[in-house]
């Protein structure tokens, strides 16, 4: 598993102040590289105080949330991989059973 914070920004011109939070999550098949599944998380919280203790609380339950989404994304990649393992196995079973001529 791979994450990125792609963006951690505080937006003082609305009144709550907001936060939002952006992270990347993606899972790759280390034996290829390829990238098995992943999900860009957006999330963006108003902050229960105009002041830096809720401009904290607010990022904090920002990157909570978006850290929430990571066990569906693992759901998700243990199936694409479950599902290629299969495929390939179905292939190499209907090339070994071609007869030779």
């Amino acid at each position: 598993m791979e994450t990125e914070i792609e963006r951690l920004l505080q937006d003082i011109q609305q009144h709550p102040s907001q936060v939002r939070f952006t992270l990347r999550m993606y899972f790759v098949d280390n034996a290829s590289r390829r990238v098995l599944t992943a999900r860009l998380m957006d999330v963006r919280v108003d902050a229960p105080s105009d002041d830096v203790t809720g401009d904290v609380a607010a990022a904090y339950v920002a990157a909570r949330q978006a850290f929430d989404g990571l066990p569906a994304l693992q759901h998700a990649a243990i199936a694409r991989w479950h599902e290629a393992r299969r495929r390939v196995a179905n292939i190499a079973a209907s090339v070994l059973a071609v007869p030779s001529s």
